[in-house]
């Protein structure tokens, strides 16, 4: 058996599946707030606002500083503006 990967799978199985896991915990550890809206907003356009949730890959190993808090804020508050309302 073997795997069968498909990246980035959004332009092929947008509106056909459920999308999640799309922000990865580096990025949100190591980019600034507005990297993280560009990213969701272009998640967004990529897969459409229909049959996704964004989300992060995992969740921080550690402590949760002013920087990630603020990363998370942006890609809370631009998903929902973002979004399907």
């Amino acid at each position: 058996m073997g795997v069968d990967q498909t990246d980035p799978i959004e332009q092929i199985a947008a509106g056909q599946i459920t999308l999640t896991d799309n922000v990865q915990v580096r990025e949100m550890v190591a980019c600034t707030p507005d990297q993280i809206r560009q990213r969701v907003r272009r998640i967004i356009a990529e897969a459409g606002p229909n049959r996704l949730v964004v989300s992060t890959t995992g969740t921080p190993l550690g402590p949760i500083g002013p920087r990630l808090a603020e990363n998370y804020r942006a890609l809370i508050g631009t998903a929902l503006e973002w979004g399907r309302p």
